[in-house]
């Protein structure tokens, strides 16, 4: 069953809204999912300073001790580690990573408490709620937290897109059967060429995308060519920001 609402709110990313706010490089987005009247509470990566992910969460009014659970897009430190920030607010809840991350990863999981949860492949949270695993890059093994909005389609948020943004995207819809609406996060392309950042976008559009959200290591190329030639399709997302879909 697909969701009625998805909240996003960017916790860290290397640009702010506020001067209230921290800059660093690396990412993390609150994920609120409402279906009938029930909501799941998600944190999608955990930025690289625990002390950033608890300023900038604080400041923000985002209640960590509420998440159900935290999903971790690949195993480098940028997305990683705020981690140890977790188990002070919400103790033992399920950390999903990709089957193939390392040993330290799992074992600095364990050691805090928390509930440690392999994904492979398609994992389904819970109503709407699914991780999208299994693609792999320069030995880098990366997942993607999707979101079905009913009336919209698929929400994507990727990490840093190893394997390729457009890949991510094809994957979600294939294995889920429904059209992608939207995809946020680290897009990987900070030293693309113009060409490729116009074929990236091109793919994505033709796969269904209408709203995009480049953050964290995307770089300021795409950015801008979509606010020069897609400014309806931009999403100019970074700590701080909040984006509802909502059926």
């Amino acid at each position: 069953m697909p969701l009625d609402e998805t909240i996003l709110t960017v916790v860290a990313d290397n640009r702010i809204v506020s001067p209230r706010l921290k800059a660093v490089w690396g990412l993390s987005i609150c994920v609120l999912a409402r279906r009938n009247n029930g909501y799941v509470s998600l944190l999608f990566d955990t930025d690289t300073y625990p002390h950033v992910l608890k300023h900038n969460a604080r400041t923000l009014g985002l209640k960590l001790s509420k998440l159900d659970g935290v999903v971790i897009s690949h195993d480098h430190s940028d997305h990683t580690g705020g981690l140890p920030l977790i188990p002070s607010y919400a103790p033992g809840i399920p950390v999903y990573i990709p089957q193939k991350s390392s040993s330290i990863l799992r074992e600095r999981i364990l050691s805090l408490g928390l509930r440690l949860v392999e994904v492979k492949d398609k994992y389904v949270i819970n109503d709407g709620v699914f991780i999208i695993g299994g693609l792999e890059r320069y030995g880098i093994s990366e997942q993607s937290l999707v979101l079905a909005v009913r009336n919209l389609g698929l929400i994507v948020l990727v990490g840093c897109s190893h394997p390729g943004v457009v890949n991510i995207v094809r994957k979600a819809y294939t294995e889920l059967g429904v059209k992608p609406y939207a995809v946020i996060g680290g897009f990987h392309l900070e030293w693309a060429s113009s060409k490729e950042i116009r074929e990236v976008i091109g793919n994505l559009l033709s796969l269904g995308v209408r709203k995009i959200g480049p953050m964290h290591c995307s770089g300021e190329g795409i950015r801008r060519y979509l606010r020069e030639h897609n400014p309806r399709v931009f999403l100019d997302m970074r700590a701080g920001s909040t984006v509802i879909f909502a059926a």
